[in-house]
């Protein structure tokens, strides 16, 4: 089974050591080997090496499953149900500026629909997952408000 976090709510060690890896690229600020792409978006080093540490682990447990990265592009067979989708640094240009508001992104697909995902702060340690359709393991849940007013959503002064 493809499992996000543990029973007991603890991350998975791939994305505790992606999540390390990050940090240390971040503590090396002007070693962020920080350039632009094609498409004018902004890439690390830490992206690079943060996609290529979860594509390896993601591998090793499922061999020829399809993938998707942001950096490393796409690995897919169209035999294959399963397709992994990683965002590596969701929030690059804020990790590029020394802001610690970003997010490493997994999701997973099964035949082109989502049915699971994982989004880790490395630096706050917070890890949110779901399993959509599958209701396997306890998981922690994203509560989004119903209340559609406006004002009720600002923080108070």
């Amino acid at each position: 089974p493809i499992v996000f976090v543990a029973r007991d709510g603890q991350r998975l060690p791939a994305i505790a050591e992606a999540g390390q890896l990050a940090q240390h690229y971040y503590r090396g600020g002007d070693r962020l080997g920080t350039r632009l792409k094609a498409d004018r978006s902004v890439v690390t080093e830490a992206d690079t090496a943060v996609e290529a540490l979860l594509r390896r682990a993601i591998s090793d447990c499922f061999p020829g499953v399809n993938m998707l990265g942001e950096e490393g592009g796409v690995a897919y067979d169209p035999q294959q149900p399963y397709t992994f989708v990683i965002d590596p640094i969701d929030g690059t240009v804020n990790y590029s500026q020394q802001i610690p508001l970003c997010a490493i992104s997994v999701g997973l697909e099964y035949k082109k629909e989502v049915i699971a995902g994982a989004i880790y702060n490395p630096f706050s340690q917070e890890l949110f997952s779901q399993v959509f359709l599958l209701r396997i393991f306890e998981l922690s849940v994203i509560k989004v408000s119903v209340d559609r007013r406006f004002a009720p959503c600002l923080p108070s002064p």
